[in-house]
């Protein structure tokens, strides 16, 4: 596969900072073409010989951004008998996801709270609810409620800890997930506010 120039890379990146600048302030029902470039600092006929139009980029954006999430989501952990949930073995694959995540922060927090008309958030659990299901292969009746419950849960701990940056460190929420997965939601809660109340 021949490699891009290195110029469309530059330009396309560009491009992708001017729409994540642009929606964090406008429906982008309401952003024009216009607008995307002059905030990437390139002309019109430039933004056209790589998209269609503004719904051909943010849709080429979103699905880049998508695939990248799905190639980190492994949840081969689910497997696990119970006496090994809490292991490694299930913290490297919420550890790889987190930081993912975290890295990619600003296009992610953008893109969940954006007046678009796709929901992000709401797809990327369904990237790991319907990971969960196909890891399972389970007929059972409740597979499809705990995958749902479960990606729910780890992609909300997720998004808390990315709103409240200056008080939850990466590294407090997997403590607080592998809490959950070895005593319970409820008792973890209980841990952690206990500890919370005696700092």
């Amino acid at each position: 596969m021949p490699k891009q120039d290195l110029r469309i890379i530059k330009t396309k990146k560009q491009l992708e900072c001017a729409l994540l600048s642009c929606l964090r302030s406008t429906p982008f029902q309401k952003l024009t073409v216009e607008q995307l470039c002059q905030e990437a600092l390139i002309n019109r006929s430039t933004f056209y010989s790589y998209y269609q139009d503004k719904e051909d980029f943010l849709q080429q954006f979103i699905e880049q951004q998508l695939s990248a999430f799905k190639e980190k989501v492994d949840v081969s952990f689910i497997l696990a008998k119970p006496m090994h949930i809490h292991d490694q073995v299930y913290m490297e694959s919420f550890h790889t996801i987190l930081y993912f995540i975290y890295e990619s922060k600003q296009i992610f927090l953008t893109l969940w709270e954006a007046e678009i008309s796709r929901k992000i958030y709401d797809e990327m659990v369904e990237i790991i609810q319907d990971k969960l299901l196909a890891t399972l292969q389970s007929d059972n009746k409740y597979a499809s409620l705990y995958a749902s419950l479960f990606a729910s849960d780890m992609l909300l701990m997720i998004r808390w800890g990315l709103q409240h940056p200056d008080t939850i460190a990466a590294a407090e929420l997997e403590e607080i997930m592998a809490a959950n997965m070895r005593i319970g939601m409820f008792k973890s809660f209980k841990q952690f506010t206990k500890q919370n109340e005696t700092r």
